[in-house]
């Protein structure tokens, strides 16, 4: 086997060269897991932007339903009032 003396700078050169390409390597990965980041990161905005929007619907449905609750409320009152007073002015003519 012959040997064939190597140039030290030759094989620094090489090294560099080496750890350039694994540099560059993992810029691209690095871009890569980033822009998976972000479509992510957008998704996740779209998905709270409608959570949000379901909740404000829920929030008019529930305000909605508490005006007519207090409506039937009073209106049974003002029924209950009436029927009371129908019944005081019965007893008083039957006596």
């Amino acid at each position: 086997m012959t040997y064939y003396p190597v140039d030290p700078a030759v094989l620094r050169a090489s090294a560099e060269s080496q750890r350039h390409s694994e540099q560059v390597a993992h810029a691209r990965r690095a871009a890569t897991a980033a822009e998976e980041s972000a479509e992510r990161l957008s998704s996740l905005l779209t998905a709270m932007e409608q959570n949000l929007a379901i909740a404000k619907s829920a929030q008019e449905a529930a305000e909605k339903s508490e005006r007519h609750s207090r409506i039937i409320s009073w209106s049974s009152l003002a029924i209950g009032l009436a029927s009371l007073g129908a019944a005081i002015v019965a007893i008083v003519v039957s006596v």
